[in-house]
């Protein structure tokens, strides 16, 4: 099953080991662990899964300015 890798083929496993058979399974995976014919290299795809969206933060209410102080009319 290796003899491909002779002809320039590589083998991609991921972080457990487990073998990396696609394009979107190697991003979710991010590190990767290379086989060639002639030994291993680790490798990183650099392009992982984008982050969740931020939740929206909330701002403090802007609190009204106080009004200039109106004077006693009955005073």
């Amino acid at each position: 099953p290796k003899a491909p890798l002779k002809r320039g083929y590589a083998l991609v496993f991921g972080p457990g080991g487990e073998l990396v058979r696609s394009a979107d399974a190697a991003r979710v995976a991010g590190r990767l662990k290379l086989e060639f014919a002639d030994g291993h290299v680790a490798a990183s795809t650099g392009d992982a899964p984008p982050p969740p969206p931020a939740k929206p933060r909330k701002t403090p209410a802007a609190s009204p300015k106080p009004s200039p102080k109106q004077d006693d009319l009955f005073g």
